[in-house]
């Protein structure tokens, strides 16, 4: 048996396409955190599993919405994300078998609806597929990781990541990270500042546009790295905040 997992808030122009790419799933539990849009109303259409919380972080929400699941597996997936029909065939084949704890879905990403290719998200990959009983979240604010015990294999089809699809979302979603992120760097006891700040965020740059040939990439490239420096560069400077 199969679960996806899905934590959302005012996802109403993004989720009823991330449902239909996961209606192979046995079950499907969605968690959502104070939505004030039509994000509730859309998910009931698709599973009777919806649950309403606060709050609390990236990490607990997953948790949290973990604890809901009854799969042997478990698929955790964001609004903004699409199983492809051939990364749908493959999952329900894998779980067949419990030769592997977890599996590595690589991503296919999409910045201002075009598909990049190069920069800090080339061949990006992330363990998003796993036995329900090996697997848990930590308890990160932002950028969570989950916890395996065990072998993690890796499949072949890719993951749909669109997301960012306009500036507002863009300069929406820096704040919010850098601002999560800050958090979790005091939590961390970390160091910022404007300098750290400065070095870190154009390294951030550096390493997107040109170590990782992000430029290749044309305009959205240069924007993805900049987005990226940006939201570095506020993170550490907002530590003392």
């Amino acid at each position: 048996m199969l679960s996806v997992i899905l934590i959302c808030r005012n996802e109403a122009g993004m989720v009823e396409d991330c449902l239909r790419s996961i209606a192979f799933a046995d079950e499907i539990i969605i968690l959502d955190s104070g939505s004030q849009d039509r994000t509730v109303e859309i998910v009931k259409r698709y599973t009777p599993h919806v649950f309403q919380t606060d709050w609390q972080g990236y990490g607990i929400q997953k948790n949290r919405a973990l604890s809901h699941a009854k799969g042997d597996w478990v698929l955790s997936i964001d609004a903004d994300e699409r199983v492809s029909s051939e990364l749908a065939k493959e999952i329900q084949e894998v779980i067949k078998n419990k030769n592997y704890a977890a599996y590595e879905i690589p991503f296919e990403p999409y910045f201002l609806g075009q598909k990049i290719k190069f920069g800090d998200w080339r061949n990006d990959c992330k363990v998003r597929l796993f036995q329900r009983m090996l697997g848990r979240f930590d308890d990160a604010i932002v950028h969570e990781n989950l916890k395996i015990s065990g072998p993690i294999g890796k499949l072949k089809n890719t993951m749909l990541h669109f997301s960012y699809l306009d500036q507002s979302e863009i300069d929406h979603k820096v704040m919010l990270y850098a601002e999560a992120g800050a958090e979790k760097l005091r939590q961390q006891g970390r160091m910022g500042g404007f300098y750290i700040g400065l070095i870190k965020g154009s390294f951030a740059f550096i390493r997107g546009y040109l170590i990782k040939l992000g430029f290749l990439d044309g305009l959205a490239g240069l924007k993805l790295a900049w987005m990226n420096a940006r939201c570095t560069f506020l993170k550490y400077f907002w530590v003392r905040k």
